[in-house]
């Protein structure tokens, strides 16, 4: 038992210094502009969660555009769409659903929308899970470090679009 909790603190510990690390990275490092496929990308990061996605019983789904195609810099669009879709996978309960849709949109945009059945982020608190360490009062999820959405949004700032938390959806455009 304290083992174990020695283990899960020492996680929590290197994931903060992990995500402290990549927040400094993205305001910093310089951009490696080039063509990356969008949905590629996305299909990466699931099948890197594949484990928690199957560990948790979750009914995944990646789906649109195949060929949505954008210039940009694939390491921090990586980043971004890293820390959207672990929150995603993290916070729907066992058996949940995550669907995650690849569309054009207007003037020249791509959309990446992203649907779960989390437990949700009250209307009032939308912006404020952008800021760093914030974590919604009373949630039942510890393990969070209140840095993954800060990184999302300061990522997709540096890549000149968008990232906006909806009912139910987080979405977030690309130039292509």
């Amino acid at each position: 038992m304290i083992l174990n909790n020695l283990v899960r603190s020492n996680d929590k510990a290197l994931r903060l210094i992990e995500q402290l690390l990549q927040s400094g990275r993205v305001n910093h490092q310089d951009l490696a502009i080039g063509p990356v496929n969008l949905y590629d990308v996305a299909a990466s990061i699931l099948a890197e969660l594949g484990e928690t996605i199957r560990s948790k019983a979750q009914d995944v789904v990646l789906s649109g555009c195949e060929t949505a195609w954008v210039k940009t810099d694939e390491a921090l669009l990586r980043l971004l769409l890293e820390n959207i879709l672990e929150n995603a996978v993290k916070y729907p309960p066992t058996s949940g659903r995550v669907h995650v849709m690849i569309a054009a949109a207007c003037n020249n945009t791509w959309l990446v929308q992203v649907c779960d059945t989390g437990p949700g982020i009250p209307a009032h608190q939308a912006e404020a899970v952008f800021q760093r360490f914030f974590r919604i009062p009373g949630s039942k999820r510890p393990e969070g470090t209140g840095l993954g959405l800060t990184i999302a949004a300061d990522a997709a700032k540096r890549l000149s679009a968008a990232i906006a938390l909806g009912v139910p959806t987080y979405g977030y455009r690309l130039q292509a």
